[in-house]
């Protein structure tokens, strides 16, 4: 049994309505579903709405405690009554085939500390979309049909590109600390808790096979931290933070991807030249010189 939970703060209904029905639809009857409201008003609709479904299996919670996203991550996580845990976006939906296959992954793999998939990218109608740092994710990261990250090897692949996409992660509550995400990151919140865990000795297993539909879309908080710098900023700070708290001769690998940052410049240098080709030079002002200043940055 899976509980799936939909994090709210102040959410497109649509989106959530998107969501929700794409946890009704699956294939498997094993789930459990929780929307867990963190608004600083309570998304009144979205509560009624799942009130008139009269299904015994979804039920609304508020959280009158840290409204953080990792606050609200961390009270949503502690809402379900079961070991196996997915934390859905609420601007997300899944495949109908999720439950199913992360069960079946996760009965192969008791052990892991989480279960991940691929992933469709959606734009704001739902239609299938790509940009290119998901092309060049998609590209570098492993070839095997199953994933398995553990390990300084594990970690360094994270590291070049991050290719796990947060929300398809299944969590194994057992495995995890109570609260296992900080209130300290705006963006890197996932990469944070993906190092933690693997430090600590845990791994997580994936399925290459694509069981989620990620949206990317103006409003949502990935796009905005990405127009206003603030990922690039805290990216680089978690990537320093790993290069230089890391034994190296523990984490060779991870230690040299940490201080290359190779994801990082190329998303920017990326951006750069979007910005300037669409003739956007306040944006283009602000990364070139972010982009020059981690250079500088960098090692030798």
């Amino acid at each position: 049994m899976i509980t799936i939970c939909i994090p709210l703060y102040q959410s497109d209904f649509n989106y959530v309505q998107k969501a929700v029905e794409s946890v009704l639809t699956q294939t498997s009857s094993k789930w459990k579903l929780v929307l867990v409201d963190g608004s600083s008003e309570p998304e009144l609709r979205s509560k009624q709405w799942i009130a008139s479904l009269v299904n015994p299996s979804i039920s609304y919670v508020a959280n009158e405690g840290d409204k953080t996203m990792a606050g609200n991550w961390n009270f949503a996580f502690s809402a379900a009554q079961t070991d196996l845990v997915t934390l859905l976006h609420d601007d997300d939906f899944l495949h109908e085939d999720y439950v199913k296959e992360v069960l079946g992954l996760s009965a192969e793999q008791p052990q892991s500390s989480g279960y991940f998939c691929g992933a469709y990218i959606v734009n704001s109608r739902g239609g299938l979309s790509q940009t290119v740092a998901d092309s060049v994710k998609r590209f570098l990261m492993p070839k095997d049909n199953i994933l398995r990250i553990k390990g300084d090897k594990g970690l360094a692949s994270l590291l070049k590109a991050n290719f796990i996409f947060c929300p398809t992660i299944c969590y194994r509550k057992s495995q995890l600390d109570a609260k296992p995400f900080s209130s300290d990151w705006k963006m890197v919140t996932d990469l944070d808790f993906y190092q933690k865990t693997i430090h600590e000795g845990g791994e997580f297993v994936g399925l290459k096979k694509q069981l989620y539909y990620y949206r990317r879309h103006s409003e949502n908080q990935t796009s905005k931290l990405t127009q206003s710098l603030e990922r690039f900023s805290e990216e680089c700070e978690m990537y320093s933070m790993i290069a230089t708290s890391y034994a190296k001769s523990e984490w060779p690998q991870s230690v040299k991807a940490a201080k290359a940052k190779s994801m990082i410049k190329l998303h920017v240098g990326y951006l750069t030249a979007k910005s300037l080709l669409l003739f956007d030079l306040k944006q283009f002002k602000r990364l070139f010189l972010f982009a020059f200043a981690l250079l500088l940055r960098s090692p030798k």
